[in-house]
């Protein structure tokens, strides 16, 4: 962990030879860069790359996604999974059309405490267009917060909340 970041190269080894493990077959690419020369490719469902590191009270992920096809009515698009290793999933980070049109949203499914789901408000996700997410956890009795950004705009803000029940998160899917 260098200056408060877990991992972040990026794939720029050309590999995934930095990350925990993977699962299925993603693959490294140099076919729509976010930013250097490669990106990883999420070919089928299911596949992951997994990044494990210490338990921290709080966190910070931000992740660069493009999708070549928006889902369809009342479908999902898995974009992240927090963990605390052994333990629980903390969070999942989906994009979702929610209505049965074309409504699309960032859906956080939280278990850490009282299995709740958040949905921003609609948002505009254009296909092989490159979009930013952000999401931010603090652990605390009584200044507990989630928060969700999506191209450097506050999407989902749950602050004042008890998270205590929620030591920290220590893995990334």
């Amino acid at each position: 962990m260098t200056n408060g970041k877990i991992w972040g190269t990026g794939f720029e080894t050309g590999t995934f030879s930095e990350v925990t493990a993977i699962i299925g077959s993603p693959v490294v690419t140099t076919e729509h860069v976010y930013a250097g020369i490669y990106a990883a490719k999420f070919p089928s469902r299911g596949d992951a790359v997994i990044q494990n590191f210490g338990v921290n009270p709080w966190f910070e992920v931000e992740c660069a996604f493009m999708v070549t096809n928006l889902p369809t009515p009342w479908q999902t698009v898995m974009l992240a999974k927090l963990a605390k290793l052994g333990v629980s999933d903390l969070a999942f980070v989906r994009l979702a059309e929610v209505s049965g049109g074309t409504d699309y949203r960032i859906v956080i499914d939280k278990y850490f405490w009282g299995n709740v789901q958040v949905q921003s408000n609609p948002i505009t996700i254009n296909p092989l267009e490159w979009h930013v997410l952000r999401i931010r956890f603090v652990s605390d009795a009584v200044n507990g917060e989630f928060r969700a950004f999506l191209d450097g705009v506050e999407i989902l803000a749950n602050t004042g909340l008890n998270t205590s029940n929620v030591t920290g998160c220590d893995q990334i899917i």
